[in-house]
Parts: structure tokens; C-alpha cells; sequence
């Protein structure tokens, strides 16, 4: 007896296996990049400085004005306030000379954002309230450690100065 060959039909359907497979795992590695992809480019806490390059070419003027700054004396604090009814919070920042005097800046702005979304960042005019006191509401502004990019000026004089505030409801690591 012979045994049996596999009938043309069979040997069809088992050729069309590999030929499926190796697309079945191209088509879930192109899945996978896709997802990846995605993931890297509309998470906000990943972000590249704005203007980088910029800011890296001009260097030298950014370290002459924090020369500048420092020549001042000048002391700023900031703190940020827990959430008000409508889910903001205020950012208040105090300006002071080095004998511990306000300051009445002409304008005063700030970057801020917090540490865990640095891709929302938001740029604030703070709004003068008593002497040497600056506020401004953040909306929808999470709980945590928030990094605040000061601009201040008086007259001739600019002042800058980065600070790291807490949230009252936040945790510092």
C-alpha cells in the first residue's frame, strides 16, 4: 500500500501559513511604533524648550542678565494657593529690595508650569495687589511642585529669577 498523498487543496492552504504569519507580525510591529509614537508626541509632561537653539545662542545675554539680577539684591517668593471654587489658583508672588522693602515693578510676568506638564506651560501678566505683592489665577492648575520663570520690571531695571513653589495640597520629593 502507498500512503495517501496530501490532495492539492491541502497543500495549498498550508503554502498560504508563512506568507500570513510574516505579515500577522509586520502588521503588529507597525501597531507598536504607531502606539509609540502617538505616546511620545501628545504627552505633555515630555517637551522641548521653546526656542531652544535661541536661547542657546544667546546665552551669553542670559547670563548677563542674571548677573544683572543678582547685582540688584532683589528677593522674589512666590506661592500658589489652594483651588479656589472655580478650580483655580492663585499665584502670588512678593517682590523685596535687600533691605527687605516692596518693590513696585512695572510689569511682571511669569512662565509657569508644573513639573509633571511641562508641555502646558502657560505665560501669566501678574497683576499688582498691596505693595510688592504680584497675583495672577492659574486655571485648572494641579496639586504638586510648579516651577515659576520670573520677569520683573522697575524703570531701567530687570530682574529674573526661576523658583520652585509647592502647592499647600502637594507634596515636595
Amino acid at each position: 500500500m502507498h500512503p495517501e498523498q496530501p490532495s492539492h487543496a491541502s497543500k495549498t492552504r498550508s503554502g498560504w501559513q508563512w506568507p500570513l504569519a510574516v505579515v500577522a507580525v509586520f502588521s503588529v510591529s507597525l501597531t507598536i511604533c504607531g502606539i509609540t509614537i502617538y505616546a511620545a508626541t501628545s504627552d505633555e509632561s515630555h517637551a522641548i524648550e521653546d526656542d531652544y537653539y535661541a536661547r542657546a545662542v544667546s546665552w551669553d545675554e542670559t547670563a548677563a542678565q542674571r548677573a544683572e539680577s543678582a547685582e540688584l539684591g532683589w528677593n522674589a517668593t512666590a506661592s500658589i494657593g489652594a483651588p479656589n471654587q472655580d478650580a483655580t489658583r492663585d499665584l502670588t508672588i512678593r517682590l523685596q529690595d535687600p533691605n527687605g522693602l516692596a518693590i513696585q515693578a512695572d510689569h511682571v510676568t511669569a512662565l509657569v508650569f508644573h513639573h509633571a506638564r511641562r508641555g502646558d506651560a502657560k505665560e501669566f501678566t501678574l497683576w499688582p495687589l498691596a505693595s510688592g505683592a504680584y497675583r495672577a489665577p492659574i486655571p485648572d492648575a494641579r496639586a504638586g511642585i510648579w516651577q515659576v520663570r520670573l520677569l520683573a520690571t522697575a524703570g531701567e531695571h530687570h530682574f529674573v529669577q526661576t523658583i520652585d513653589v509647592t502647592t499647600p495640597d502637594g507634596r515636595a520629593q
